[in-house]
């Protein structure tokens, strides 16, 4: 995507972003005060646990995750590659090693895709994003355990359920809430012609 494409891009995602919170408050979308946490996450200024949303963009597709709850929403663009060794030794765990062993068997080149967008919507949900200890942090299961201050998975509580799914036939997607058990409505947002 050229530059002014992602500028354009960018800019149409932060109108729907306001419309769409403007919708869930009944609240004229100007009066929507969107500010970052510590680490680039977006959130409403003021009033962080009234709605949580997470927004990702990737080839012909964003997503936009709305809760009332911490959320975080991943989207990418499935390309034929392939991913060399190293790459997954260094950047996923074990356990998503293996369940990238799984997927390749039934999603293909998707596999990959799948898997890496689990880890970046869990990593967006607790608001760490790649300020978290990356290759460390495991998001292979349904259910997701809390971070310490550094980012550190902490044993004994998975406050965070996941999902992942196709958007379409090129582009896969994952949604990470702070839920016992995830319940996910899909709408599709079109820009009037």
């Amino acid at each position: 995507m050229s530059a002014p494409m992602a500028a354009a891009s960018f800019a149409a995602s932060q109108v729907a972003v306001r419309q769409v919170l403007s919708a869930h408050m009944q609240v004229p979308a100007r009066s929507i005060q969107i500010v970052r946490g510590a680490h680039g996450k977006p959130m409403l200024d003021g009033e962080p646990q009234l709605l949580g949303f997470n927004v990702s963009h990737s080839g012909d597709w964003g997503l936009l995750a709305v809760a009332r709850m911490d959320v975080g929403v991943d989207v990418e663009q499935v390309r034929p590659r392939r991913v060399h060794h190293r790459f997954e030794q260094r950047f996923l765990t074990p356990a998503e090693r293996e369940l990238l062993r799984d997927r390749r068997a039934t999603d293909g080149d998707a596999a990959f895709f799948v898997v890496w967008s689990r880890k970046e919507a869990y990593l967006k949900a607790t608001g760490f994003g790649l300020a978290a200890p990356f290759s460390k942090l495991n998001s292979a299961g349904d259910t997701l355990p809390d971070l310490d201050a550094q980012g550190n998975q902490q044993a004994g509580n998975n406050p965070w359920s996941i999902m992942d799914f196709f958007v379409d036939e090129r582009h896969v997607g994952a949604v990470v809430a702070r839920v016992p058990e995830l319940s996910v409505k899909f709408f599709t947002l079109r820009a009037k012609p």
